[in-house]
């Protein structure tokens, strides 16, 4: 029991997502053989810390949106909300295609072969000594199960509904993986067994099979967004060892920026902005003098400066983080006469380009 509020714990104070761990804690709480009162008190006491940590976090949002905001905006329009849930299932589907297929699977399994095992979860023993080998393997699916579902309720339907989260984040799930692959295995051997010796052996190497031929995301559709906001998605790349090619690029870009004049301001984006101020990471040697995370206010300080500085560059990544601020300062150069731009450098490998970007002040010269 003590363990199970260490891990509610440590899950939410790592990161917010830890309420799935915290949740699932709590419903196998109530699903003892105990008294209502002794179960609501070990729940209380698995929940004490998360929901502290959590108005302490939510607390300063919350009275900004109460000061900023009347009761109808509040809460989105259900209308909204749906719509929001079906761009997210829509952006999975045409991104990690393979992972929303495992979802759907367990959702399959479950619904055929659930009902023995949440009986089981229902009358768990007190003492984990007096159980069985079925009945430890129904546990753990049961609960393996809870998780999963706390989960895909968390990012298919409140993030999307609370904040409109339909950013597909394939790192975030590497977390359900092995649960889904739990069940992936269970219901392989359920629906197999009576023609193979070895389902989920079958299983196994088929899964590897693929994993291995699509190492490199062969099967995956391009991660790459060439017309809305163009730029590299390297959340989404994360899903294949494609990110190795984009990390070389990324490393090469910086190093040339390093070697940049220090007279001319460079401005980049969030992303770039943790790379230089940590060199442990092994991207750069430290922060720039001449550095700037670009920014809204960042952005309009430097279009009212007045004059313009002579030279100014603007490393150009990802779409978001800063990227949207770049592409702001491309607009404002094309629509004043007085400002040039032009690509100074552009760093490629296949679809994966960064580009640097050099705007100059009527016939002012950059010094090299």
């Amino acid at each position: 029991f003590w363990l199970a509020i260490l891990w509610s714990t440590l899950a939410y104070a790592t990161k917010e997502t830890g309420v799935i761990v915290a949740a699932t804690l709590v419903l196998a709480t109530f699903l003892e053989r105990r008294t209502l009162s002794s179960k609501a008190k070990r729940a209380g006491l698995i929940l004490v810390f998360p929901v502290f940590l959590a108005g302490m976090l939510a607390l300063p949002s919350l009275t900004t949106l109460l000061d900023s905001s009347n009761e109808s905006t509040l809460l989105p329009p259900y209308a909204d909300v749906f719509a929001r849930m079906v761009e997210y299932v829509g952006t999975f589907l045409f991104n990690v295609p393979d992972l929303l297929l495992f979802i759907v699977l367990f959702l399959l399994a479950a619904i055929a072969y659930g009902t023995p095992i949440f009986r089981t979860l229902r009358s768990e023993p007190s003492d984990p000594e007096t159980r069985d080998p079925t009945q430890q393997e129904r546990l753990i699916l049961g609960y393996s199960a809870i998780l999963i579902i706390f989960f895909l309720f968390l990012f298919f339907v409140a993030l999307p509904a609370a904040i409109r989260f339909t950013l597909v984040l394939p790192r975030y799930y590497v977390v359900i993986v092995p649960f889904l692959l739990i069940w992936l295995g269970y219901g392989a051997k359920r629906l197999l067994s009576a023609r193979l010796t070895s389902p989920a052996a079958v299983c196994f190497v088929t899964l590897s099979a693929f994993f291995a031929l699509n190492t490199n995301g062969t099967f995956y559709p391009v991660d790459v967004d060439t017309e809305g906001a163009p730029g590299n998605n390297f959340p989404l790349t994360e899903r294949s060892n494609a990110y190795r090619r984009l990390l070389a690029l990324q490393i090469e870009a910086i190093r040339f920026v390093e070697e940049l004049p220090g007279e001319s301001p460079i401005y980049y984006g969030l992303y770039e902005h943790y790379l230089f101020s940590y060199p442990q990471l092994g991207y750069a040697r430290g922060p720039l003098t001449n550095g700037h995370r670009i920014s809204f206010e960042s952005q309009e300080a430097l279009q009212r400066t007045e004059p313009f500085p002579p030279c100014v560059y603007a490393l150009y990544n990802y779409a978001w983080l800063g990227g949207e601020h770049v592409r702001d300062l491309l607009l404002y150069a094309s629509r004043t006469d007085a400002l040039n731009s032009e690509i100074a450098r552009e760093f490629r490998d296949g679809r994966y380009t960064i580009v640097l970007i050099r705007f100059r002040n009527g016939d002012e010269s950059c010094p090299e």
